[in-house]
């Protein structure tokens, strides 16, 4: 390895690759700027169709039969909620299945979750709750206070 200026003759080599590679000419630049301005257009354009093809019918739909649309919407984000709580309860206990757990170790696991971070949440929300009511008694007597750290009293 023969360093010259310094700079190793590999670490020079892979440079001029790389300046080759980041070619900074004004008419790279342009076909650049020209490709860009190509994707842009494009994906506009399939934008506009997608939202003509799909979106107008069920928005010209859904003003014209409002109380069906809301039914239909409603159901079907039921639907939604419905299939994908069920898909992760089925992969987890596929997957604790798969970890080596036992039916009754994952009957267990299921049973006392919920219980948990339903203790996690009723927690949560008695802290919430103590810290708005501390709040609201350092808020309401505020006037009090600095009167009193005034000494005007």
């Amino acid at each position: 390895m023969k360093i010259q200026n310094g700079i190793s003759k590999e670490k020079k080599v892979m440079t001029e690759k790389r300046n080759s590679l980041d070619n900074n000419s004004i008419i790279s630049k342009i076909k650049e700027l020209i490709l860009i301005l190509i994707f842009t257009l494009i994906s506009a354009s399939v934008s506009i169709l997608l939202s003509d093809i799909f979106f107008f019918p069920i928005t010209y739909y859904s003003i014209n039969n409002i109380d069906i649309f809301n039914i239909c919407f409603k159901y079907a984000c039921l639907l939604f909620i419905i299939i994908t709580c069920s898909l992760l309860f089925f992969f987890k206990i596929r997957s604790l299945h798969r970890d080596g757990n036992s039916t009754g170790a994952i009957i267990k696991y299921i049973f006392l979750r919920p219980i948990q971070y339903f203790g996690f949440i009723f927690l949560s929300l008695i802290l919430i709750g103590a810290f708005i009511i501390i709040l609201y008694i350092i808020f309401s007597n505020n006037y009090y206070l600095i009167y009193r750290l005034s000494g005007s009293a």
